[in-house]
């Protein structure tokens, strides 16, 4: 069986792996953060390619998470797919969560008092993600939350990203055409702006 590459950009430690069924045969955590831009892992990426391992498709966490990190990690595995010829999967960051729960809410810090939320049950996100305040959350769920940042373990679980789980779950054509990040909200994208109308005059002939 060919070997899976894994990348996640969605949260403060960034993960990349390659795996092959059950086993980890490299694997990478890097920090990611605003100031994240695509050499960020550019050395360890090197160092995963050296191995010759010859991969055959490779899966992305599309968050939720910081939208300038997954669109990093995004890019990457694009990248990797068409410089190997291989395809890609896109799937939501949760789903990859290291735990022997198989209901679960998965929430990570969406603002200075607020916190996204996902739902995950059976290896599928439930809903999407929603945002609210880090008070809302009441202490009798933090066994059934986890966690990725380390600023909310007094709310959920702490847990990290498992390259394993992410290589196994079930992909389909969609998770291959879904490859956009998952928003907490809308995307701020401009309007064009209309080009100023130019009125053309005649030039005098200059011979």
């Amino acid at each position: 069986m060919r070997a899976t590459i894994v990348i996640d950009t969605s949260s403060n430690s960034g993960l990349l792996a390659m795996v092959r069924e059950q086993e980890v045969l490299c694997e990478f955590r890097f920090p990611t953060g605003r100031a994240s831009d695509p050499a960020i892992f550019q050395s360890e990426l090197a160092d995963l390619l050296k191995r010759n391992e010859n991969p055959g498709r490779v899966v992305v966490g599309l968050g939720p998470g910081n939208h300038s990190s997954v669109r990093v990690g995004i890019a990457s595995a694009i990248g990797l797919s068409i410089a190997l010829n291989i395809p890609v999967h896109g799937v939501p960051s949760p789903l990859g969560y290291e735990t022997d729960m198989d209901t679960f809410t998965a929430i990570g810090r969406a603002g200075r008092d607020e916190v996204w939320s996902m739902k995950v049950q059976n290896s599928i996100a439930t809903d999407g993600a929603c945002i609210l305040k880090e008070d809302a959350l009441d202490d009798a769920g933090v066994h059934s939350r986890l966690t990725l940042d380390a600023s909310l373990r007094e709310k959920a679980v702490l847990r990290e990203l498992s390259a394993i789980r992410l290589s196994q779950l079930p992909l389909d054509q969609e998770s291959a055409k879904s490859l956009a990040p998952i928003y907490l909200r809308p995307a701020n994208i401009s309007s064009a702006k209309a080009l100023p109308k130019v009125q053309w005059q005649n030039l005098p002939d200059q011979r």
